[in-house]
């Protein structure tokens, strides 16, 4: 993740654990009734799009520690 926000292809206020709950995300995204991935192609283009860097930063995290991801760390 660091290295990622030190090439600014990345928004630097991203965490570890924002990139986590966006794989999940994704992968909630995935059903049997579409079976070519397009929905999944979709919105995980949709989610990678926000990831990038802009000149909106994200609201901050919450503060509560989620298992095995320090609360504010990259």
């Amino acid at each position: 993740m660091s290295r990622a926000i030190d090439a600014k292809a990345v928004r630097p206020e991203l965490e570890v654990r924002d990139l986590v709950a966006v794989i999940v995300m994704t992968m909630a995204t995935v059903h049997p009734d579409d079976p070519h991935g397009a929905d999944r192609r979709r919105y995980l283009a949709l989610l990678a799009e926000g990831l990038r860097p802009s000149p909106a930063t994200l609201p901050p995290p919450s503060s509560h520690e989620v298992p095995g991801f320090p609360a504010h760390g990259r």
